[in-house]
C-alpha cells in the first residue's frame, strides 16, 4: 500500500461515526509518511471543523456529494453522480480508498465511483444488521432492500469495523475472514475517565437517566423509548435526560408533549 489514504465520507449528520473516524484519522497522521485526504459533503460542517483540528497532513476537501435517497440505484447503474465521484477520486490519485459508511446504505456513490477506478478500496463500517432486523418486519420493500445491500458488501476489497457483531454478519454475507479487519473502539480503562455530564435533579424524582446520540427514529428508536417509559408506572420516579442532535429532534419533542411527558423527559 502506497502512503496517499483518500478518505471519503457523504453523509450530512455528525455522530458517533464520524467522531471514531476523526480519531482513527488522527492516529495515521502521526506518521509523517502517511498523507490524507478526505472527501465530505459541504453540508458536513460540523465533520468539518473536527477535522480542522488535527494536526497532521491532511488535505480537508467539500464537495456537493451527500447521502440521499436512492443512492443505492445510482450505484448499481453507475448514473452521473457516481460516475462525477469516480472522476474526482482518479484526480487525487490515492493509494488507498476508505469510504466512511455508518451502514452499507451510507455513502454508497462513493463506494461504487471508487470501485470503479480500480484502487484499492475499504469499508469503514461499524453496523452490518440487515433490513429486516433493524426495522423489525420483512415485508417485500425490505426483502428487496436486503437484496439490493448484500450487493453493495461486495464491492469493497476489504472491511474495517468496530466490533465482533458486525464481523460475524459479514461473514453471513460471504465476505471472507481475511477481508475482515476488526479494531476494537471504546473506553481505554488506562487513560482518565472522560468528563461527564451532570444531570441536575428536577423536582423530586431520584433517579437521572441520560440518553446520548444521534436523534434518529429508524435507527436509534427515541421513538420506541419514550412510547414505553410513557406506559411504565416507574416513569414517576426519573428524570430522562436526551442528548443530542438530529433529523428527528423536532419530531421527539413533539412526541413528549403528545405524551405528556415534559416533566418527565426533557432534551438537551
Amino acid at each position: 500500500m502506497g502512503n496517499h489514504i483518500l478518505i471519503y465520507s457523504d453523509p450530512i449528520v455528525f455522530g458517533g461515526h464520524e467522531t471514531t473516524l476523526c480519531d482513527g484519522i488522527a492516529a495515521l497522521v502521526e506518521d509523517p509518511g502517511v498523507r490524507v485526504s478526505v472527501l465530505l459533503s459541504k453540508k458536513n460542517s460540523l465533520f468539518g471543523r473536527k477535522l480542522a483540528e488535527i494536526n497532521g497532513n491532511i488535505d480537508i476537501l467539500s464537495t456537493d456529494f451527500e447521502t440521499s435517497s436512492g443512492d443505492v440505484f445510482r450505484a448499481l447503474f453507475k448514473t452521473p453522480k457516481v460516475r462525477e465521484v469516480e472522476k474526482k477520486i482518479r484526480q487525487l490519485k490515492p493509494d488507498l480508498v476508505l469510504v466512511s459508511q455508518g451502514a452499507i446504505g451510507l455513502s454508497v456513490c462513493g463506494l461504487r465511483g471508487a470501485q470503479l477506478t480500480g484502487v484499492k478500496t475499504m469499508s469503514f463500517i461499524p453496523m452490518c444488521h440487515p433490513v429486516s432486523l433493524v426495522r423489525g418486519k420483512d415485508t417485500v420493500e425490505v426483502k428487496l432492500q436486503d437484496r439490493l445491500y448484500r450487493w453493495l458488501y461486495k464491492l469493497p476489497a476489504c472491511f474495517l469495523t468496530t466490533n465482533r457483531t458486525a464481523s460475524n454478519w459479514l461473514l453471513k454475507y460471504g465476505v471472507p475472514k481475511d477481508r475482515i479487519l476488526v479494531s476494537y473502539y471504546g473506553v481505554d480503562s488506562n487513560s482518565p475517565p472522560p468528563l461527564s455530564y451532570e444531570f441536575e435533579p428536577i423536582g423530586k424524582r431520584r433517579q437521572q437517566i441520560g440518553i446520548i446520540g444521534r436523534v434518529e427514529f429508524y435507527q436509534k428508536r427515541h421513538d420506541f423509548f419514550v412510547r414505553q417509559v410513557a406506559r411504565h408506572p416507574l416513569i414517576e420516579l426519573l428524570d430522562i435526560h436526551v442528548i443530542g442532535d438530529g433529523p428527528d429532534l423536532k419530531k421527539l419533542k413533539q412526541l413528549i408533549v403528545e405524551l405528556s411527558l415534559s416533566d418527565q423527559v426533557w432534551s438537551h
